[in-house]
């Protein structure tokens, strides 16, 4: 195969061609192809582009990597301690339980076997009573505490009825066939169904903005965000107080949505402006507290 340049001055412009000369084995004659210098310069600027932006992202993982290790690892911590309180919680509910049982079954003896009650049962029982006294106290003490934290903890469900479309985490994206990481949950619904916020707290966004389209972010206590995008149109002032189950915005497709749906995120900010640190955490181990 040869090749023949066509130029008036002797070298190659811009607009020039290239006609290659295909000489086939066995074949009379040889197969001209013409070939416009533009279309080579292009095809070779996208090559040139595509491996800088390759090399670029490889780069930047190699130097992200480290923080994003350590955000993964935060998240698993913050995972495990919410349910250890979980459990913790539940251990409690189990022993008011049988601190109930047990209750009724003395009470039964007491009124039932009154006269055969000897001192030494009567001793035992005050003795059970004081114990399980002392434990229902603490289950009270622990429950009021937590329900104030559960309050302002997004654990609610950001609408009455729905069924997920994405989960939180690793996904090809419906944008194109690259795998990028969803920081929520997709929550299908028709449009126009009411958006509810999940816990107490206050408003520091509501309104458009980038690919959330219109949404609202609130901020509740103990370092929580809870975020609602892609909505019609929000329901709720900047600044305002909402309470958990308050209607904040109306379910849409703004931004970039591929049909209409809620996107729920579940922050979790340390505001110490030397250590300023946003992770997203899986909000289904939220969610499913509330279903």
């Amino acid at each position: 195969m040869t090749g023949a340049i066509r130029s008036r001055h002797g070298k190659l412009n811009p607009g020039d061609s290239i006609t290659l000369a295909i000489l086939p084995h066995g074949a009379s004659k040889p197969r001209y192809i013409k070939i416009n210098t533009r279309l080579i310069i292009f095809v070779l600027s996208i090559l040139v582009s595509l491996l800088t932006f390759t090399a670029a992202s490889l780069v930047w993982r190699m130097v992200s990597r480290p923080a994003i290790t350590q955000k993964i690892e935060l998240q698993s911590v913050y995972a495990t301690q919410v349910s250890l309180a979980l459990q913790k919680e539940r251990e409690i509910i189990q022993s008011l339980r049988s601190f109930q049982k047990e209750g009724s079954e003395l009470h039964k003896a007491l009124w039932g076997y009154n006269s055969d009650l000897s001192l030494h049962q009567g001793k035992n029982f005050s003795n059970l009573y004081k114990k399980r006294t002392t434990e229902l106290q603490q289950v009270v003490v622990f429950l009021s505490e937590r329900e104030k934290v559960l309050q302002a903890m997004p654990t609610g469900m950001p609408l009455a009825n729905a069924f997920i479309t994405s989960v939180y985490g690793k996904r090809i994206s419906p944008f194109g066939f690259e795998i990028n990481f969803h920081t929520g949950i997709d929550f299908a619904a028709p449009m126009g169904t009411p958006v509810l916020a999940t816990a107490d707290g206050y408003v520091v966004h509501s309104g458009p903005g980038g690919g959330y389209g219109n949404h609202v972010i609130i901020d509740h206590a103990h370092g929580f965000q809870s975020l609602y995008a892609h909505m019609t149109h929000t329901n709720v002032p900047l600044g305002s107080t909402v309470k958990r189950g308050d209607v904040i915005g109306f379910l849409g497709m703004t931004g970039s949505a591929t049909g209409p749906h809620v996107h729920y995120e579940i922050r979790l900010i340390n505001r110490d402006p030397f250590q300023y640190l946003q992770l997203t955490l899986n909000p289904w181990s939220f969610v499913k507290e509330s279903l």
